[in-house]
């Protein structure tokens, strides 16, 4: 999976250079999300990742490219484990 970090989002949204990660990628359950209109429910992925992923970054995989809309971090003993986000296919691209 290759991720495009945000580097900037004002009149148009740039994105830094490709960075290749691994991740465990799983189709979002219906109940986790809020579907927003014009989208189903598999344009939506939930992403497992070691590497800290920000709101608004671009992840591409199997050609196909998702937003972050929401990053969720969860820990063991005190330290980071790992991060689960919620991604949305991006539509008209």
């Amino acid at each position: 999976m290759l991720l495009y970090p945000i580097r900037q989002a004002a009149d148009k949204v740039a994105y830094s250079e490709a960075l290749d990660i691994l991740a465990i990628v799983s189709p979002t359950r219906v109940d986790e999300i809020f579907i927003e209109p014009g989208y189903m429910i598999n344009d939506y992925i939930t992403v497992y990742t070691f590497a800290p992923l920000r709101q608004h970054d671009k992840i591409r995989r199997k050609g196909e490219d998702y937003e972050v809309l929401g990053v969720q971090q969860f820990g063991f003993q005190g330290e980071t484990a790992y991060f689960k986000s919620t991604c949305r296919r991006l539509i008209g691209q």
